[in-house]
């Protein structure tokens, strides 16, 4: 991975893409409080079962500790998108926020890294859509940034500040394959004929 793809990332998304994710050590000996109390068992922490615990309130009238499964969900449901049945929270994440010091972590970082494993050698001709896990969002936004043109039925840009991701807003949440197909070949065609013309 490039410095220079790591600062665009950071220039688009606003996060912290330092690499110094290594500086966050906890002693992994000692249990972590909220995976203690909140997910008996053995068994792994889930993106799912995160998402149950969240929507279930299992916090009750402690609020430092809603607080604190509102970062969790908010990061792993936003920036960490991943297939919920089979990703793991990393412990690293829970330790981070019971300790109060996640705003100190290079999440960009993560995220970049969990991007870019997740697009290598996934991306085929042959597919129409793509299971991408990481920070996805960043990357359309960066596809917005430097296509020419962009249909404003998807999206608007309606400023130009850093971060760039704060600049579009979406108008189609769920804009289909097919949709951008068609546009993009309607934008060939244009470009096409216009060099014709100007010949």
């Amino acid at each position: 991975m490039s410095r220079a793809s790591t600062i665009e990332f950071a220039i688009i998304s606003g996060l912290n893409c330092s690499d110094n994710g290594a500086d966050f050590y906890f002693d992994t000996d000692q249990p972590n409080r909220i995976i203690a109390e909140y997910f008996s068992g053995n068994s792994p922490v889930t993106k799912a079962r995160l998402a149950e615990a969240f929507k279930a309130k299992v916090w009750g009238d402690y609020q430092e500790d809603a607080y604190k499964f509102g970062i969790l969900y908010y990061m792993h449901e936003f920036f960490m998108s991943a297939e919920p049945t089979t990703t793991t929270i990393d412990r690293l994440d829970f330790d981070l926020v019971e300790t109060d010091i996640f705003m100190d972590y290079p999440w960009g970082w993560k995220t970049f890294n969990e991007l870019a494993k997740s697009i290598n050698n996934k991306i085929k001709p042959t597919r129409q859509y793509y299971r991408i896990q990481g920070f996805p969002l960043p990357m359309q936004v960066l596809f917005y940034e430097c296509c020419s043109y962009v249909d404003d039925k998807i999206v608007i840009k309606v400023s130009s500040h850093i971060p760039r991701i704060i600049n579009w807003v979406t108008k189609n949440d769920h804009p289909r394959f097919d949709y951008f197909m068609k546009q993009s070949l309607k934008m060939q065609i244009i470009r096409l004929s216009s060099e014709i013309l100007n010949q």
